[in-house]
């Protein structure tokens, strides 16, 4: 069982290189994820719980043909944006929160888990902060929006943290 860092090494030897070119001439349907896994099985390629190493052979593969070595198939899919899962309407203004931030009482903080809550917290950044939704970025911690929400993390993780006003 050869280790990930040898990979590379062992399928830019010329004879591993006519193999996977062959490899590639007999199988010219197949997409690059079923190539590497050929690739794999044909060079011994696994890890110590017996799975394929398919992303580091993936990844020999794109370097060798960057090389001029072989043309693999086109990848099957193009790397799309970025775009955060939204509700699709505003969210409602809060029930009952005070003009004065000291009558404000008994507040509840609640970590963001769910898909529902998600939605709402990706909604109010990008109608209310003012700037926008984004991949996150950790801040120690940062305000984000006088309405529901704010972040508390560190540079190892984040806390995405609800607010809600109890009305009495």
């Amino acid at each position: 069982m050869e280790t990930q860092n040898q990979i590379k090494r062992t399928i830019s030897e010329p004879g591993a290189i006519e193999q996977i070119k062959k490899l590639l001439d007999e199988n010219p349907v197949m997409n690059r994820t079923q190539i590497a896994d050929l690739v794999c099985e044909r060079f011994n390629f696994f890890d110590p719980k017996g799975n394929k190493q398919r992303s580091g052979c993936s990844k020999a593969l794109r370097k060798l043909e960057l090389e001029g070595h072989f043309v693999l198939p086109k990848p099957s899919k193009s790397p799309k944006k970025w775009q955060p899962r939204r509700l699709g309407k505003p969210v409602p203004d809060p029930i009952g929160m005070p003009e004065d931030i000291s009558q404000i009482h008994d507040l509840e903080l609640i970590i963001v888990k769910t898909d529902e809550q998600m939605r709402i917290w990706n909604e109010l950044m990008i109608c209310e902060h003012y700037k926008g939704v984004s991949l996150p970025v950790v801040l120690d911690f940062e305000y984000y929006s006088d309405k529901y929400f704010f972040n508390i993390g560190n540079k190892k993780k984040t806390v995405k943290v609800g607010i809600i006003f109890k009305s009495e």
